[in-house]
């Protein structure tokens, strides 16, 4: 690409911690407890990201809420067939960063819809 590194990005959320910040405009369900960009290896996922690959599969209805442990973050969400609206289908994951919950949701999601192409039974 032939961006230039020094533009600014003003629809990206800042990944900085702000520390006179208290609020932050309610874009992130959850408080960020630490940098995700060092996370490890693999490329990191910012909300943004995330909620579009979410309504590419078809998802709109999800929840980012505490985990059952200290520090943990639970993020579920539900898929309903196009087709037929009661057909739903939930997923869910736990990390101790919101986003790696979210990764595992979305990895889950795609193996579905992939199983789900596979197996189409043929009326």
């Amino acid at each position: 690409g032939g961006q230039k590194a020094n533009n600014p990005a003003p629809t990206n959320p800042s990944p900085q911690r702000q520390p006179g910040m208290a609020n932050n405009f309610g874009a992130q369900p959850a408080p960020n407890g630490g940098a995700a960009n060092n996370a490890g290896p693999s490329p990191s996922l910012d909300w943004q990201s995330a909620v579009k690959l979410l309504n590419y599969w078809g998802i709109d209805n999800f929840v980012l809420q505490p985990g059952a442990e200290p520090g943990q973050f639970h993020f579920s969400c539900h898929y309903t067939h196009p087709s037929d609206t009661r057909i739903s289908h939930r997923f869910e994951a736990e990390s101790s960063e919101p986003l790696k919950a979210v990764e595992n949701v979305l990895q889950q999601v795609q193996q579905w819809h992939i199983q789900q192409q596979n197996a189409t039974p043929n009326p």
